[in-house]
């Protein structure tokens, strides 16, 4: 009888063109419970045709799905394409996300390496704003390029992935991980250093991987301005912390070679480096200081025969004897700029005297 029913649908729907009456017929084969592997697929066949032509968008997905299920292990092309067509059908005509997604989870496990099906289920997600399934997924379109090569693919999978679990996974240290991940793989990736930076700003301390992340963001910015700001803000951080001065004096030194004119670079070296009694060091950045200052020239001159005269010898005559012909030539500089400098007037021929003397 099932055979019988089946012919008449058959007959219903291409000769006669009466789908109503073909697909009524098909129902009663249905209840009929046909055990037969072969008549149950051909029913599934001419129902899925029917329901197509008839534009009856559910009965078709249904149908898809009922046909998917019983085809075997060779016949997975097959299988994929009538899972994909049912997803389609219930996100495009039926606008049931959920059912999309599951008939696409369906592809999946059919083909586990399929690009398109994973593309087909990321937009039915992302479009229903199935925020947990997605970041599954782009885990998963990560983990195909990084098998295919594709690094920059795999970066773009896992960027998106950490920026949907920092804005939508609630968990602060998940996505910590994960930009952190993403910054082992890539360690100058603008969006990653951004967002590790805010969420590890949103922690309220200051770590040395908080830190360590705007170093890196300070060498990679494209803007000039913001590279200062940053070493700006790293200088102020650092010299909160004991022990960092080092990590300061890189930063300052990173600034003024960006913007030689940065007073405020140059007197926090200063500071730094006479703190540490690196006269040297504290030598040369007054004698740049003065250089590139639209003003305090005299001063800054000043400061730096200072240095060579008082510091450089540390109390000892004999050392000081023998600085005052070095000396003698920076306090003549600093005559050179401010004539009436009292101080300068009274070291010129002090040290020339000495310097005779040495001679």
């Amino acid at each position: 009888r099932a055979e019988v029913l089946l012919r008449i649908a058959r007959l219903y729907g291409d000769k006669l063109n009466h789908i109503d009456y073909a697909l009524a017929s098909l129902g009663e084969v249905q209840k009929l419970d046909p055990k037969d592997p072969g008549l149950r697929r051909r029913l599934y066949g001419l129902r899925i045709e029917l329901t197509r032509r008839a534009e009856k968008w559910k009965e078709l997905a249904e149908s898809l799905g009922q046909l998917a299920s019983l085809l075997g292990e060779g016949e997975k092309e097959k299988q994929l394409d009538l899972y994909l067509e049912q997803g389609e059908v219930y996100e495009a005509r039926l606008s049931d996300g959920v059912s999309a997604a599951a008939a696409f989870k369906k592809a999946r496990q059919v083909d586990p390496q399929s690009r398109d099906v994973l593309a087909a289920l990321e937009h039915v997600l992302r479009r229903h704003a199935s925020w947990t399934d997605l970041i599954a997924v782009l885990d998963d379109k990560a983990a195909l390029f990084d098998q295919a090569d594709d690094a920059q693919g795999a970066l773009r999978a896992q960027r998106e992935a950490a920026q949907l679990v920092t804005e939508h996974g609630g968990d602060r240290k998940a996505a910590i991980a994960r930009w952190e991940a993403l910054r082992s793989k890539a360690p100058g990736d603008l969006d990653g250093l951004r967002a590790l930076e805010k969420l590890y700003s949103q922690e309220g301390n200051l770590s040395e991987k908080y830190l360590g992340v705007v170093s890196a963001l300070a060498d990679n910015v494209p803007s000039d301005k913001e590279r200062l700001t940053l070493y700006r803000r790293l200088v102020a951080e650092y010299e909160e912390l004991p022990g960092h001065g080092a990590q300061a004096v890189a930063c300052l030194e990173k600034i003024v070679l960006l913007d030689p004119e940065a007073d405020d670079a140059y007197r926090g070296l200063e500071r730094h480096y006479r703190q540490d009694k690196s006269w040297q060091l504290l030598i040369d950045t007054y004698r740049r200081h003065a250089e590139h200052a639209k003003s305090g020239r005299a001063e800054l001159l000043a400061a730096l025969a200072k240095v060579m005269e008082v510091e450089l010898p540390g109390g000892d005559a004999e050392q000081a004897r023998l600085q005052a012909p070095a000396a003698l030539p920076a306090w003549r500089r600093v005559l050179e700029v401010e004539p009436e400098h009292t101080t300068a007037i009274e070291a010129v021929p002090r040290l020339s005297q000495i310097s005779d003397s040495h001679e």
